[in-house]
């Protein structure tokens, strides 16, 4: 298809406008080829591609006879993305496909070939209509990737596949040098159910707002009614996840719950505040204990004891305080004492009591 192209040095944009209109409801390609674009410095942009759709006619009823088509995918945009990202394709419709036909290349050049081939696990959930592939190994840093789907790998679940089959289609990203963080979690509450066929909860958890519950979302299965809170963990810290709490019956049928945003909490970050908060906690407690022992060291050097056996005056101090007031009944044995100092005369004696000793110097 003819184009003509602009550049604009200030803002870094390149515009391309097509010479016909594009055909509504049809997937397009922009590619570039190695070494097609390049900078100031000499520096080669790799193979690299844009994949974008139009809108169907609104007069034409297209109808769901045709291919299948991608509706969303990630990685995308110009950020750089975490060495391991799992990468998704979401479909318009059910699908089928042949995992020979799906590659994850690197834009490494090596002795053989100027890209390197990545491996990695596929998973497709029916529900979403969503395909996974997760990376067996980490992605090549701060490098291009590019995924590609070759001509009729993907086609309509249960449809001819010369007339089902989705075209070539692929998509690029950069990586950046980190790691993603999977150290993030959410706890998702909800009440009871009181319907008398209930069977079991199903929690399912997506970081798309607007996902369809499905298998590859689902979190957990749980079969005990009293159970209301459940806590997923694995995510990545910081983003809201989208959850939605299944109630299935017995006899198949189900209700879902609106769904419900919630941002994802660093668990390791909360490790570190309980660490700081116990030792905190500790010290006061070491203080507490410290302030007792000395307390009672200071208090057992003028304890003050009495001895019924005997009649003897014996005289105790306690914190430099001095008797105020004694009073002695001779046909008992009782004391009535004030104050923190007991002086204790011989019953019957005529004598009034001594006075007491002067203080000691205070403890150092």
């Amino acid at each position: 298809m003819g184009y003509v192209s602009y550049y604009d040095y200030n803002n870094f944009t390149l515009q391309i406008d097509p010479y016909d209109d594009l055909e509504p409801d049809s997937t397009y390609s922009l590619f570039f080829e190695s070494g097609s674009v390049w900078n100031d410095e000499g520096w080669y942009l790799g193979n690299f591609s844009i994949e974008f759709y139009t809108e169907a006619d609104e007069t034409e009823d297209t109808g769901d006879d045709g291919p299948p088509r991608v509706v969303s995918y990630s990685p995308r945009g110009n950020d750089s993305f975490p060495i391991n990202t799992d990468i998704t394709i979401e479909f318009n419709k059910d699908i089928e496909f042949d995992k020979e036909g799906i590659h994850i290349w690197a834009y490494v050049v090596t002795a053989d070939s100027n890209v390197t081939e990545i491996p990695f696990k596929v998973s497709y959930d029916d529900d979403g209509y969503m395909l996974t592939l997760a990376p067996s190994k980490d992605l090549v840093p701060e490098t291009t990737h590019q995924v590609y789907i070759d001509w009729g790998t993907v086609r309509a679940k249960e449809g001819n596949m010369n007339a089902s089959s989705m075209g070539e289609f692929s998509f690029s990203f950069m990586t950046s040098g980190s790691v993603k963080k999977l150290t993030g979690a959410i706890t998702v509450a909800w009440d009871e159910s009181t319907n008398p066929d209930f069977e079991r909860y199903e929690i399912y958890v997506s970081a798309e707002s607007g996902f369809s519950p499905g298998s590859g979302n689902l979190k957990k299965s749980i079969t005990d009614k009293s159970v209301t809170e459940y806590k997923v963990e694995g995510l990545e810290p910081g983003v809201i996840y989208y959850a939605i709490v299944r109630e299935v019956y017995a006899d198949g049928d189900f209700k879902d719950s609106a769904p419900l945003a919630i941002k994802a909490v660093d668990m390791e970050d909360d490790d570190d505040n309980m660490f700081y908060i116990a030792l905190i906690i500790g010290a006061i407690a070491l203080v507490l204990v410290i302030v007792v022992v000395i307390m009672a060291k200071r208090s057992k050097a003028g304890t003050t004891v009495f001895d019924h056996s005997t009649h003897d005056n014996r005289t105790y101090n306690v914190k430099d305080q001095r008797v105020t007031n004694v009073s002695y009944d001779q046909r008992q044995t009782n004391t009535h004492i004030r104050d923190s100092v007991v002086q204790r005369s011989n019953i019957g004696s005529q004598n009034p009591p001594p006075p007491p000793p002067p203080p000691p110097p205070p403890p150092k």
